[in-house]
């Protein structure tokens, strides 16, 4: 059974980023910013989602070691040393999952709501004009822009930066 804290997550787990995109346009006009807000709020709720998930399956010695050690350090100190090496893996999972949803959002926003650049109206405009190749160059350049965001997360991830 979920826990009372658990509902709201769920439900906002289950609105599509694209549903809520016109209340943003509501609040923020036609333009860059509607965009930009639903996208941050859709990625952050993805990464949310993602660390309660990494926090809700900390070890239960972890846990445990933190309350027994809780006297002599900081809390900062406490997360980072106990806590962060299971954190950071659920964390970077939210962020590689977002970065992806992210992309797919500001496409379909682009192709839908009267943009004027961008690769969403790019393709939108082709295939209405029956330009076909142009639609496929533009698919791909997508598919490219996606592949090499998941190449740097995957670098920044090896990187060691988020140790």
């Amino acid at each position: 059974m979920l826990r009372l804290t658990e509902i709201p997550f769920a439900l906002l787990r289950a609105i599509p980023p694209t549903a809520i995109f016109p209340i943003f346009i509501l609040l923020f006009g036609i333009g860059n910013l509607s965009k930009i807000m639903a996208a941050g709020l859709s990625s952050s709720l993805i990464v949310m989602f993602a660390t309660t998930q990494a926090v809700q399956s900390l070890p239960t010695q972890v846990v445990w070691l933190s309350q027994l050690n809780s006297a002599k350090t900081n809390m900062l100190r406490k997360v980072y040393l106990l806590y962060w090496p299971w954190l950071k893996d659920g964390l970077m999972s939210g962020v590689k999952i977002a970065a992806n949803i992210n992309l797919m959002f500001i496409i379909v926003t682009e192709m839908f709501v009267g943009s004027q650049e961008g690769l969403g109206n790019f393709i939108y405009d082709r295939q209405v004009s029956y330009q076909i190749p142009e639609m496929f160059l533009g698919i791909l350049a997508v598919a490219l822009t996606g592949l090499a965001l998941q190449w740097l997360l995957a670098w920044l991830e090896k990187a060691r930066l988020f140790v």
